[in-house]
């Protein structure tokens, strides 16, 4: 006796007006080749067999073939493959020879290029028309696509062929895609009726193709995935089945899994580099990191390095694709990945001038060296930037976004306001598609190429995501104001675009900028900026821009400042003010960046140094703010910053102002501290409070106002440790820590 497990699927003939689900039934040969299930008499009684709800007929159900789980396969139904690529056309082959062994059907097969499906033909295969053709015909169709939109015209090719048909159609797609577009496919499929799409990307090379040595992650719901598995082993060596029904999952490990790979290709590269630049030879490492780390990756990805053998394989722009596709899952799902990060940036480079080489060819970038390699780093970090500056909204687009908005609004709350449901904006979103779709096809229909990256993806997506949505503040009805999410997208695209203005100075590709890069960012800057000054102030007005930068996001002097910092600053904020033009006067006249601002600091420096030579003397700026700083906060001024010759510079005499103007900031309180603990026991006890604030007394009466006694302003400011004891007041400090978080900081 054997067992045979029967599917649910339409398109086999055994199956009577309705759907069942698939049930293990027990059945046996008779002499003459019927078929006797469980306990009835053979098939002369088919009308018993409906208690199973199966009929059965030699026409439609054939017995000659089992695999290693006693599943029957089904030889009737037809199988096709599109997209006979450098993967495709291994896999369709073996495919075919797959099915020539058990006496199957000849495989269908479509490919753009009609030529490449011509070694799958010699071997028994027949090459259809079109895609349509294939969902026409097949009962299983495997898609083997390049990207993302590939995907969908198939599907969409396929799926229009199917809605005549009487039975359902199997799509398996194999190809690295978005997991989120698996997952919007398989619902459509789903609503359709006619269409399961299920997901089987692979992994490996297509000499592993070729060797049927593919590893393949199977998802999608059972009864098809159990249909399709045994032509999937006829193209691999193993197949991973993931739990649950979601197609997309089998996806999800795909990028994990090449996200692996990538981070292996860059550490090999790396370790290589290492080697070679300290006289070990790329082979002598490629040996021992394959000893060491045993297996096809690391070996076959070691030796490639070592002998710089990247003219086949999984090319650059395939591995491109596949890791801006890891960024975005791990965007989507709040995972960083640096190694996709720096691979994403290398393979960029690579993609300019070899895209068609193995994405191994990365590891070329380790390799220049001198004035190449800069070259190259330029032109690279130029062109991405450009890219993605091509994917930003333009005034044009936040135009049509703010009409759409205030056309799609559900409710009028005034003649200037409107409020939006999610709702809403799903409708303004798939608008907004289709506003691009029609520009995207005039833009084709008047060029050619690859010069349609913004049209790639889907530019608006962002801004409207549940979890965006999540972040406003709903009225009662679930609605948000059309201003505010207005503001919001234009923050944010503002945002991004100051990401990339500074990414363009960033020349060591570390997130952050040195004082130079600063300096050359604020400089390329200035001509933008409604800005009137004579070219002789240019370098002091840098210098006063370039102190808010260091005084605010570098207060430790490590001469770098982390671009993510600048970027959440008010500081760039104010700086771009600037930008616009015919700003109100109040607005010029409080903007630290404004040539009025500015012009008034010099002018202050200029009044100060009597000698002219571009250093300010104790003597000299005791004259400042009216001489109002005491003797001995010059002392300890100087006494910390001084440049030279006793003496401070113009960028110090900035910084101090930085320090009178913003008092109540942390940066302000610490330099202040510092120069206050005039015995540099990091605290200021009670006998340092009064020997400095003798003096501002002594200030206060020169100025004619009324002094103030020492103990008011201990009490204003409570000290640890005090008590009624005198001798237990005196031994109360104030540490910089908590100068820094009590309210009364500024006072001190």
């Amino acid at each position: 006796m054997i067992f045979v497990k029967f599917s649910r699927d339409g398109t086999r003939g055994n199956v009577k007006g309705k759907e069942y689900r698939p049930r293990v039934t027990p059945y046996h040969l008779s002499n003459n080749g019927s078929v006797q299930v469980g306990s009835y008499p053979p098939h002369s009684q088919p009308q018993r067999l409906e208690d199973w709800g199966w009929e059965f007929s030699n026409s439609y159900v054939t017995y000659t073939s089992f695999d290693t789980e006693n599943t029957m396969t089904d030889q009737t139904i037809v199988v096709g493959f599109g997209g006979l690529g450098s993967m495709g056309a291994p896999m369709a082959l073996n495919l075919q020879k797959g099915l020539a062994e058990t006496g199957g059907p000849a495989l269908r097969v479509w490919n753009r290029t009609a030529s490449k499906t011509a070694e799958a033909v010699a071997a028994g295969a027949v090459a259809v028309d079109s895609l349509g053709q294939l969902g026409a015909e097949c009962g299983v169709v495997f898609l083997m696509t390049f990207d993302d939109d590939a995907l969908k015209t198939a599907f969409k090719e396929i799926e229009a062929q199917t809605k005549s048909k009487a039975s359902k159609t199997i799509i398996v797609s194999c190809a690295t895609v978005d997991p989120q577009l698996v997952a919007l496919l398989a619902n459509s499929a789903d609503k359709n009726g006619k269409i399961t799409l299920i997901s089987c990307p692979v992994f490996g090379r297509p000499d592993a193709a070729a060797a049927r040595q593919l590893v393949g992650a199977l998802a999608g719901e059972k009864w098809a995935c159990d249909l399709a598995e045994p032509y999937i082993k006829h193209m691999t060596r193993k197949i991973t089945r993931l739990p649950g029904e979601s197609a997309h999952t089998a996806n999800v490990l795909k990028l994990t899994g090449n996200f692996g790979i990538l981070s292996i290709i860059e550490i090999l590269a790396q370790a290589q580099t290492l080697g070679e630049k300290n006289g070990v030879p790329r082979h002598v490492v490629a040996e021992l990191l394959s000893t060491l780390m045993p297996g096809p990756i690391v070996g076959g990805y070691a030796q490639r390095i070592a002998s710089d053998d990247f003219a086949a394989g999984f090319s650059v722009l395939g591995g491109l694709k596949d890791a801006g596709l890891m960024l975005g899952v791990a965007k989507d799902s709040g995972v960083k990945l640096p190694f996709a990060e720096i691979a994403h940036e290398h393979l960029t480079r690579q993609a300019a001038d070899n895209e068609d080489l193995d994405w191994g060819s990365l590891a070329q970038i380790y390799q220049l060296h001198g004035e190449k390699e800069g070259a190259l780093d330029v032109a690279a970090k130029n062109s991405f930037v450009a890219r993605r500056r091509r994917l930003l909204l333009s005034n044009e687009d936040l135009d049509t976004l703010w009409d759409l908005l205030w056309q799609r609004a559900s409710r009028e709350v005034g003649p200037d306001a409107r409020r939006l449901s999610f709702a809403d904006l799903k409708g303004v979103h798939a608008q907004l598609l289709l506003i691009e779709k029609a520009g995207a096809d005039k833009s084709a229909a008047a060029s050619s190429g690859r010069a349609r990256d913004q049209h790639e993806v889907d530019r608006f997506a962002a801004f409207f995501r549940p979890s965006v949505f999540a972040r406003f503040l709903c009225d009662a009805d679930g609605l948000v104001g059309v201003h505010e999410f207005f503001n919001y997208v234009l923050r944010k695209v503002s945002l991004m675009q100051a990401r990339l203005d500074l990414a363009i100075y960033d020349k060591d590709n570390d997130g952050f900028l040195t004082p130079d890069d600063l300096a050359r960012f604020l400089s390329d800057l200035v001509p933008s900026l409604s800005l009137s000054l004579a070219p002789s102030v240019i370098p002091f007005y840098l210098a006063t821009a370039q102190a808010k930068f260091s005084f605010f996001l570098d207060q430790n002097k490590r001469r770098r400042f982390a671009i993510h910092a600048i970027l959440l600053s008010p500081i760039l904020t104010e700086l771009f003010e600037l930008r616009e033009p015919n700003l109100p006067d109040q607005l010029v006249k409080t903007n630290w960046f404004s040539d009025f601002y500015v012009l008034k600091i010099y002018g202050q420096f200029l009044a100060l140094d009597q000698d002219q030579n571009g250093l300010l003397s104790r003597d000299e700026i005791s004259r400042f703010n009216s001489g109002t700083l005491t003797d001995i906060y010059l002392d300890r001024l100087y006494e910390e910053r001084q440049t030279r010759q006793n003496q401070i510079d113009y960028n110090t005499f900035v910084e101090l102002i930085l320090v009178l103007e913003n008092p109540s900031s942390a940066q302000s309180i610490t330099y202040q501290f510092k120069l206050l603990d005039i015995n540099h026991k990091t605290y200021l006890d009670y006998f340092t409070i009064t020997a400095l604030f003798k003096q501002v007394v002594a200030k206060m009466v020169s100025f004619g106002h009324e002094p103030v006694i020492i103990d008011d302003v201990v009490v204003s400011f409570p000290m640890p440790k005090q008590s009624e004891n005198p001798f237990e007041k005196l031994k109360g400090s104030i540490s910089s820590e908590q100068n820094e978080k009590n309210s009364k900081g500024r006072t001190v």
